[in-house]
């Protein structure tokens, strides 16, 4: 199946900046979530291969902010419009599989840019079309190793009536 998800031009500007400076970009999370399920976005949430360091110098025309140093993440500022990047979680390697790897539920975990389309590895659309949440990793104890996640499933169930 193939998806196209409309993207706000601003974050497509910024994907195809790192594109074109040998860098990957993905829309992930919550953006693609609510996308597929018809619902508004509130924000988009980016990540890439690059490094803080590496998206400073492409964005060197812009404000950037770094949001949090651990995660390497830093909002990139245009206009009024403030788009958060961060760099791939690498704890299965450095690739975009490896960060989606690492999110709490499979339907946060997809990543989309518009030259690719949609990533899926994790049966994410399945979930998502049956209502199911389920952790990404189910070796070992996501929910002892972060309690917050069994509040961020009640939630997410309330919230789109699962």
């Amino acid at each position: 199946m193939i998806v196209t998800i409309e993207l706000p031009i601003e974050v497509k500007k910024i994907i195809e900046r790192l594109n074109n400076s040998n860098f990957e970009c993905y829309v992930v999370g919550g953006a693609i979530r609510d996308n597929l399920l018809n619902r508004s976005i509130e924000d988009y949430d980016l990540t890439t291969n690059a490094s803080v360091e590496e998206i400073k110098r492409i964005f060197f025309d812009h404000k950037t902010i770094e949001i949090n140093e651990k995660r390497e993440t830093i909002a990139i500022i245009k206009d009024d419009l403030s788009i958060e990047v961060t760099t791939y979680r690498n704890k299965e390697g450095f690739t975009i599989r490896g960060d989606l790897s690492l999110r709490d539920f499979t339907i946060n975990a997809l990543a989309y840019n518009h030259k690719v389309g949609l990533l899926d590895y994790f049966n994410s659309l399945e979930d998502l079309n049956n209502k199911v949440i389920r952790t990404v990793n189910e070796q070992g104890d996501w929910f002892r190793d972060d309690p917050l996640r069994i509040l961020r499933a009640i939630r997410f169930a309330s919230v789109y009536d699962y």
